[in-house]
């Protein structure tokens, strides 16, 4: 019989288990979007949200909403980060305030699939 102890143990390696499976994904599509090609795009909005993630688990989901046109067709995408810190996320978000250009890269296989590459971001800062 499992006793509480065991059942939380279980529990937090089965959340992180599901955080690092979507970090990975996140990682891959951001590393294959390296070679896609850029549009401008704009912020359309930013916030911290607590996102329940368990019986005693809980995370900060930081999302920025951004939109693109291509080929005279507007789309739209969320960049997210998972954070356990408050200031940490909001400090992020605060980077991306409503209508800022951003850097969207694109799938030229399909238009509607898009990241923001944050790297792009931090070289624009250079420039």
């Amino acid at each position: 019989m499992i006793n509480q102890n065991n059942f939380l143990l279980v529990l937090s390696i089965l959340v992180l288990g599901v955080f690092m499976g979507r970090w990975l994904q996140q990682r891959s599509k951001q590393r294959r979007a390296r070679s896609w090609p850029t549009v401008e795009g704009k912020v359309n909005s930013a916030g911290v949200r607590l996102e329940k993630q368990g019986e005693n688990q809980s995370a900060l989901i930081a999302e920025v909403g951004y939109s693109y046109s291509l080929n005279g067709e507007t789309s739209a995408g969320v960049l997210r980060r998972t954070f356990f810190i408050a200031n940490r996320a909001n400090r992020w978000i605060n980077a991306y305030p409503g209508g800022r250009s951003v850097a969207v890269r694109y799938n030229p296989k399909n238009g509607k699939d898009s990241v923001i590459d944050e790297r792009d971001r931090v070289l624009e800062s250079y420039l």
